[in-house]
């Protein structure tokens, strides 16, 4: 996602710089939660239940998965983020239909 930025003599485009090294971390599970000023979304992987602990997940009825990876964005980010991730899935959806 590109962000242009306004200034009264300066604008540029801020681009991501992948030069450097980068974690990579698969996520199946994503909670977001907020507070007046900014958005939290952490990230986890729920792995298959082991048998043993089955009854236990009965009991509670909870599946604890580990967050990987938290993210907070402030309120001014939400909005462009989420047109992002409609643009890039309508992009995705119509890669698929094509290849049918």
């Amino acid at each position: 996602m590109e962000k242009q930025l306004k200034d009264a003599e300066l604008k540029v485009t801020v681009q991501a710089d992948y030069s450097g090294p980068i974690q990579s971390t698969y996520s199946n599970y994503a909670a977001i939660s907020h507070t007046a000023h900014d958005f939290r979304i952490d990230f986890a992987q729920i792995e298959p239940i082991r048998p043993d602990a089955v009854s236990q997940i009965k009991k509670s009825g909870i599946v604890k998965a580990p967050v990987s990876v938290s993210i907070t964005i402030p309120v001014s980010l939400v909005e462009p983020l989420i047109a992002a991730l409609k643009s890039s899935y309508q992009r995705f959806n119509e890669s698929k239909k094509q290849k049918k």
